[in-house]
């Protein structure tokens, strides 16, 4: 039987959730419609476990904030077009052609966005981050799915002007990310957290001599992780 979304509304509120099949989100997205909510109010979207052939439909969601794209899959990523109310975008393993996306060049037509969560296994670096004039926090999960070989390259956090928070972790214990592929960021003056949850402590013990000597502020005022789940839970559409 196929599933259709299921509408969540509360404190206005929309949630698009339970795409399980793919080929039902023109018709969900349909339903929606139906329903009393005025979606020109509506300030955050999910969108899941969906094949989307078109992004038109953001445009009824002229008032949107947060937007949460998780296990979509498109042909058509480049033709998403953000808006300047957007300040929050969070991306778990999108797909194109079945392979897991290795761009997401997409963020830069959303200009004011603060905020990004990244959950993707076909990325191996950040260069594409750097127009971004207005990002302060990253949350990413950095393993290249494709090439699971290859090191993540951090190397263009080091220009995004206002970036203050990065909290990076790796899905696979087995993998790490070196220390020093992490200098960049602590180069950038404007950071004021770095944090890296990975199995191995050796990494751990030396990111934190490169902040001693690199950007010394960084061990000073660090969030916690209950800081960082606060961030979380106030800042993405969940």
């Amino acid at each position: 039987m196929k599933q259709t979304a299921q509408a969540i509304i509360s404190d206005n509120i929309l949630q698009l959730l339970d795409f399980s099949n793919f080929f039902d989100f023109a018709k969900s997205l349909e339903e929606i419609l139906t329903t009393p909510v005025d979606l020109i109010q509506v300030q955050r979207l999910i969108i899941s476990g969906s094949k989307i052939d078109s992004f038109a439909f953001l445009n009824l969601f002229p008032s949107l904030q947060q937007l949460s794209f998780l296990a979509c899959e498109s042909d058509k990523w480049s033709d998403l077009k953000g808006n300047g109310n957007i300040i929050s975008l969070r991306l778990h393993n999108l797909k194109q052609k079945k392979k897991y996306l290795s761009s997401i060049g997409f963020v830069l037509t959303f200009p004011n966005l603060e905020y990004l969560y990244i959950n993707m296994l076909g990325l191996n670096n950040f260069s594409e981050l750097r127009g971004l004039k207005n990002l302060h926090t990253i949350f990413a999960q950095c393993r290249n799915g494709n090439d699971i070989k290859a090191q993540f390259d951090f190397s263009a956090l080091e220009y995004i002007p206002k970036l203050k928070v990065l909290s990076v972790w790796m899905a696979v214990d087995r993998h790490r990310i070196p220390a020093e592929s992490l200098i960049p960021v602590l180069s950038n003056p404007s950071v004021s957290h770095v944090d890296v949850t990975q199995m191995h402590t050796t990494e751990e013990k030396k990111l934190k001599k490169l902040m001693e000597k690199i950007n010394p502020k960084l061990l000073e005022t660090p969030l916690s992780d209950d800081d960082l789940q606060i961030i979380n839970k106030q800042h993405f559409a969940w």
